[in-house]
């Protein structure tokens, strides 16, 4: 992690937006080096949910960005108002033995929550281009 770590330092001291996402449930900001470089980077979180950019899971997501406002209204989305049917497919976990110890698997389904869709990847074209010029 100390690689992203500098690679935000560098990119922000270049001038370059950084955006970082992570799932609301990650400890990666807990990590000394990447609290450190967020801090370093002028970077805020925001909460979005990738459900509202036609994911089919709801996915809260931290966005960790030093884009100025005016970029980041493109990418804070509220959180879908619909209820996936199939919600248990995505979440359910298994517990598996092997030699070395237990660990745990996901369905085939929550691979899917590690794709961004095509709208996800829209929004975060238009917040970079925003970014570039100053606010109306």
């Amino acid at each position: 992690m100390e690689h992203l770590a500098w690679l935000l330092v560098l990119a922000t001291l270049r001038g370059v937006f950084c955006l970082v996402e992570q799932p609301k449930g990650s400890l990666l900001v807990k990590m000394e080096c990447i609290a450190q470089a967020f801090e370093t980077c002028g970077m805020k979180r925001h909460l979005t949910y990738f459900g509202a950019f036609n994911h089919p899971m709801p996915k809260p997501t931290w966005l960790w960005s030093n884009l100025p406002d005016h970029g980041m209204r493109f990418l804070i989305m509220p959180k879908p108002a619909y209820k996936p049917e199939n919600k248990g497919e995505y979440t359910k976990l298994t517990k598996k033995r092997t030699k070395e110890g237990y660990w745990w698997s996901g369905t085939k389904k929550l691979k899917s929550s590690e794709e961004y869709t095509q709208e996800y990847s829209d929004a975060v074209r238009l917040a970079s281009a925003a970014s570039q010029d100053p606010p109306f």
